[in-house]
């Protein structure tokens, strides 16, 4: 049974958007030794041309009755109007814990006071995901939904038709999350959503593929507008809310989805 919440107008589907990659860094997740509260940030220094890692750790303390809390870890990638970027690749990732949604790209922190920013995102794909809800409010170009089943009401879209949106190509710069098979870009490629045929830089890859962690938050700029041609989430398990908010997408592609947020 298909439970949704559809607000679309004038959708045109999507069909193949290919673009070629550059630099990437793949990015996994170290099991955590003691119970700690680990949020780790990415920020692209232009000047280096490279990702900036900053991990902060709190040490968690155990509660009235002595139990000890289990460790959190929270990925933030930072976006700001002056560095596109080419790629944000979340594979094989689970998703289990933080504060809801579990999963989101937003156009600002909402919790700044003020905030105005937006990202404009050329291609969007959740290929293969599960999770409990999965909300979008965006301006879009086009739209492909295919085999996306839900029990009640766990997908709302509310979709502001629009004819363009400008995605910053161009872009040199790759984020890989829960990535270390070598095979994933042509798979990536045999789906539309990826062009190896021009790959310059270096590649680093982890020892494990899978990523494990508590919450990803892809934010946009406190204002202005930053830009990313491509973000894929494929693979994964979100044991939450999917929530995209305050972003233009040129295409937008949901595939392969299940939603369920019952207990």
């Amino acid at each position: 049974m298909l439970g949704l919440k559809m607000i679309i107008t004038g959708v045109t589907l999507f069909s193949t958007l290919v673009a070629a990659p550059a630099a990437t860094v793949t990015v996994l997740n170290a099991q955590q030794q003691v119970p700690k509260e680990v949020t780790t940030t990415y920020d692209y220094d232009a000047a280096k041309e490279r990702w900036v890692k900053n991990v902060e750790a709190i040490k968690l303390t155990p509660g009235p009755d002595g139990e000890v809390p289990k460790s959190g870890n929270t990925i933030i990638v930072n976006l700001d109007k002056d560095n596109p970027v080419k790629n944000i690749i979340i594979d094989e990732a689970l998703i289990i814990k933080g504060t809801s949604p579990l999963l989101e790209i937003k156009g600002h922190d909402e919790s700044i006071v003020g905030a105005t920013g937006r990202i404009n995102i050329g291609t969007l794909a959740f290929v293969e995901v599960d999770a409990e809800e999965l909300d979008i409010d965006a301006d879009v170009v086009r739209t492909e939904v295919e085999n996306v089943v839900a029990e009640d009401n766990e997908l709302d879209l509310d979709l502001n038709v629009v004819n363009v949106v400008r995605t910053g190509r161009g872009a040199t710069s790759s984020l890989f999350f829960g990535v270390s098979r070598s095979q994933l870009n042509d798979e990536l490629e045999l789906l539309g959503l990826l062009d190896t045929s021009v790959t310059t830089g270096r590649t680093v890859r982890g020892t494990e593929a899978g990523l494990r962690v508590d919450r990803i938050r892809i934010l946009g700029p406190q204002s202005n507008t930053a830009f990313v041609e491509r973000i894929v989430i494929r693979r994964s398990s979100v044991f939450g809310r999917i929530e995209v908010k305050d972003v233009a997408i040129q295409d937008l592609i949901i595939k392969k989805v299940s939603l369920d947020d019952s207990p």
